[in-house]
């Protein structure tokens, strides 16, 4: 039966343990997985933003590099076309009748012009005859060099104005260069042009820098926040750790150049921070829980195990005990009869010892004296193997006590041993008498048969946990620890001449009792403890 409980005790709680600690990984293992998958899907989500941003910059930056250009354009058209009337107007005017000095700056005021220089004759020859200026000094060249080239729109940006040259004819002889403040049309290609734009993107919430780049300057240029450029098309996205923060960085083609936009990672790393925060969190309630959860569990289990061996070990007692209530009916029957018949022969022989020598009587009784002791065997063995019912009454122990020595003096003499009772705490218990003083009355003869050569016994009545406790101590002849733990078995005897059963039925009679009895050995002092469940007030 030991073998079998020690299976199941070692086969079930493993197993038990291990689905637990499996289902507490499981769900940790979810956990984990849903974190991961959590970070990932916000990282796909903010890349394909931070794509979309930038294909929507790049969009923004192709249409406004159109509209420039055609704004450009426009803007040339419209300028030339106008400086051109104006030039038809003052060579007719020319014709008429020459401008002076006074009259060409007033028609300059007048028409919105920068300056205007006519240059008449022979360029080869002297110009300053010929020369008529609005304002002296407004060209920044030499006006015969203008009029020796073709008729073209020219921008002057350090001076801010359009310049146009009419070059002479072989019919007028007369080259008039005009010239027009282009403040408000550069100004206009400055708000329109890419740089501006690129500003414009800057400055959008999320957006911490971008920039049109050609595409080998891409490969290997370094952005200022140290984030590494790559070429390879398929790590178009990026992230990097910049001084101001986290960033994602996406290069996107516009055809022969390659747009750069560099996103704010920001919130998405808050994100991630928030989900493993949480995940962390959710980590130590479920190992919180899941431990308390486990724990109760195992207790639940354990308890359940303990219940299930307690009742083995009480059926494996009451089989036991059943069978040897049957041995013992077998060997009453068998035995005490011819027993009986040869206890009753030697007392006959006793009675007519005529003819008899002292040395046959002798052992006559001694026949006698070892068949008496062969009948408490026999006793003890129906003793232990007969059901226990008690017929419980209220009873004090100190009583009972007080009588099991009246009886042990009246069989055995201990005048060399010294019997001290204590009444600390007592109160009655519901108690079978019988059972009790046959209780005491095998416990004080242990204690007097192991102090052959004198000693003490001191008796304690107490109070512990509900119980009324007896506790016997004596010295003389003290088990071992070996001993201890099989004292309470049957057979067992540290006497020559004992039977074993005297504390096995103690034990009997105390489980009848549902109270306890326990055995130690205190600083050289066999200790015996009874405890009696007490009577309710």
């Amino acid at each position: 039966m030991a073998e079998n409980n020690g299976t199941t005790e070692g086969s079930v709680f493993p197993s038990l343990w291990k689905a637990n600690f499996a289902a507490f990984m499981v769900i940790f293992a979810v956990a984990v997985t849903v974190a991961v998958w959590q970070t990932r899907y916000l990282d796909r989500i903010f890349l394909d933003e931070a794509r979309d941003h930038a294909r929507l910059a790049a969009e923004i930056i192709k249409l406004n590099a159109k509209n420039a250009i055609e704004a450009g354009k426009i803007s040339r058209q419209i300028i030339s076309s106008f400086l051109r009337s104006q030039i038809k107007f003052i060579k007719y005017l020319q014709h008429i009748e020459p401008f002076t000095r006074q009259e060409l700056a007033a028609f300059a005021k007048e028409a919105g012009l920068t300056g205007i220089t006519i240059l008449q004759g022979d360029i080869g020859h002297d110009q300053e005859a010929g020369l008529i200026e609005s304002r002296p000094g407004w060209l920044d060249r030499p006006a015969d060099h203008l009029c020796r080239r073709a008729s073209s729109l020219e921008q002057n940006k350090e001076k801010k104005m359009f310049i146009l040259t009419a070059p002479m004819e072989p019919k007028d002889q007369v080259c008039v260069i005009v010239g027009i403040d282009a403040a408000d049309v550069l100004a206009l290609q400055k708000r329109i042009s890419l740089d501006n734009t690129l500003t414009q993107i800057s400055h959008l919430a999320g957006v911490k820098f971008v920039r049109v780049t050609d595409r080998e300057s891409a490969c290997t240029e370094n952005n200022g926040w140290g984030c590494p450029d790559k070429c390879d098309r398929k790590h178009q996205v990026s992230y990097c750790d910049t001084p101001s923060g986290p960033v994602v960085r996406v290069q996107f083609d516009l055809g022969r150049q390659v747009l750069i936009l560099g996103m704010d990672a920001s919130s998405l790393r808050a994100k991630q921070r928030n989900i493993w925060k949480l995940f962390f969190f959710f980590s130590l309630v479920l190992v919180v829980v899941g431990g308390l959860v486990t724990w109760l569990l195992y207790r639940h289990q354990a308890a359940y195990l303990s219940k299930m061996k307690e009742y083995e070990e009480q059926l494996y007692q009451k089989r036991h005990e059943a069978s040897l209530g049957r041995s013992a009916a077998t060997i009453a029957h068998e035995i005490r009869n011819p027993l009986n018949s040869v206890s009753m022969g030697i007392q006959r022989l006793l009675m007519e010892r005529e003819g008899l020598g002292q040395k046959q009587r002798g052992l006559l009784k001694l026949m006698r004296s070892e068949l008496a002791r062969t009948e408490r065997i026999i006793s003890g063995l129906l003793s232990y193997a007969r059901p226990l019912k008690p017929q419980t009454a209220p009873v004090l122990m100190s009583d009972v006590i007080r009588q099991a020595l009246a009886r042990i003096e009246g069989r055995k003499r201990f005048d060399n041993i010294g019997v001290d009772l204590q009444i600390l705490e007592e109160t009655q218990v519901e108690a079978d008498p019988h059972l009790a003083l046959q209780l005491f009355e095998n416990l004080l003869s242990n204690a007097m048969d192991a102090q052959d050569s004198g000693g003490s016994i001191k008796i304690e009545l107490t109070a512990e946990k509900g119980c009324q406790v007896v506790r016997i101590s004596n010295t003389g002849d003290i088990p071992s620890g070996q001993d201890l733990e099989q004292i309470f078995e049957p057979y067992f005897t540290l006497k020559t001449r004992g039977t074993g059963l005297g504390l096995a039925i103690c034990q009997r009679i105390m489980a009848a009792h549902q109270g306890f009895i326990r055995a130690r050995v205190e600083s050289g002092v066999f200790i015996v403890e009874t405890g009696f469940p007490r009577k309710a007030e």
